[in-house]
């Protein structure tokens, strides 16, 4: 394994951790928790770099399967978040969370796809 598929590893595990932490935090109640700007930046934005980070992790060679598992991993991932926060007191598991988290790793797909097309 390169250095840098290494690092962008650790930097998807980094990720995955404050991901966790996060789902840890209480918040106070939203009043309208389907939609919140913040709540939508951060799912999709976190995820996003997840999935990012995982997907370079295995450049240059990116096959279909490897992004079948990338994309599988953030969305078990994503779920698992949901149903962890199940759990925190003041916390709800959130469908619409669980999709914006996987909007920002479909979203990081397309845009490590377009910049790959853009390099050539």
């Amino acid at each position: 394994m390169e250095t840098y598929q290494k690092i962008f590893l650790a930097l998807a595990a980094v990720t995955a951790v404050v991901i966790f932490y996060v789902s840890t935090m209480q918040f106070p109640p939203n009043p309208f928790p389907q939609f919140s700007l913040t709540s939508l930046l951060y799912h999709t934005g976190i995820f996003f770099l997840f999935t990012l980070f995982l997907l370079l992790s295995g450049m240059p060679r990116l096959n279909k399967e490897f992004i079948f598992v990338v994309l599988l991993v953030s969305f078990v991932y994503g779920a698992l978040d949901e149903l962890h926060q199940f759990f925190v007191p003041n916390r709800v598991a959130d469908i619409f969370d669980f999709g914006k988290d996987a909007a920002g790793s479909l979203i990081s797909l397309g845009f490590l796809g377009l910049m790959r097309r853009l390099r050539r």
